[in-house]
């Protein structure tokens, strides 16, 4: 018999790592949806993201992955994250151009009782930098935290 075929690398050329990233990225914003308004709770599930992606992937081919692999297929799964949360806010930005839709958003957080600033929150969904600067945001949280999350999955189930 032949030498065995080295495990494929962590990365867009993976299927199945795309595959897993994917859905586990579509769950975790499903879930972050539902927690509600508790700040910490999405920071918990993007955490939670790389390191299932992580669980799956090592579950599926049955090879342990590096911290480096880890950290590479969390940043997938944000990545993925990221852009549907992209289009998410994409469309937000677009129906709050109109004025009953953004009258209609500033009625609704008033009514939850939300600490926001209703008026400031449209505006700045108007505005250029407001808008660069969520997007910003959503960038930095989507990839830096399912990175960690992988890294940490990685190291916790290698052993």
């Amino acid at each position: 018999m032949g030498p065995t075929p080295a495990p494929p690398e962590i990365s867009f050329r993976n299927p199945l790592a795309v595959q897993i990233a994917l859905i586990v990225s579509f769950f975790t914003l499903c879930v972050s949806a539902l927690s509600g308004p508790l700040f910490f709770l999405p920071i918990f599930w993007m955490l939670a993201a790389g390191f299932f992606s992580v669980y799956l992937y090592c579950r599926r081919t049955g090879q342990r992955l590096t911290l480096l692999s880890g950290a590479r297929m969390g940043w997938i799964t944000g990545l993925f994250a990221f852009v549907l949360i992209m289009v998410l806010f994409t469309v937000l930005v677009v129906a709050l151009s109109d004025p009953a839709v953004a009258s209609a958003f500033i009625e609704q957080l008033k009514s939850r009782g939300s600490g926001v600033d209703a008026q400031q929150a449209v505006r700045a969904f108007r505005s250029p930098a407001g808008i660069a600067q969520g997007l910003l945001g959503f960038f930095v949280v989507c990839g830096v935290l399912p990175t960690l999350g992988g890294a940490l999955g990685a190291k916790l189930l290698g052993r």
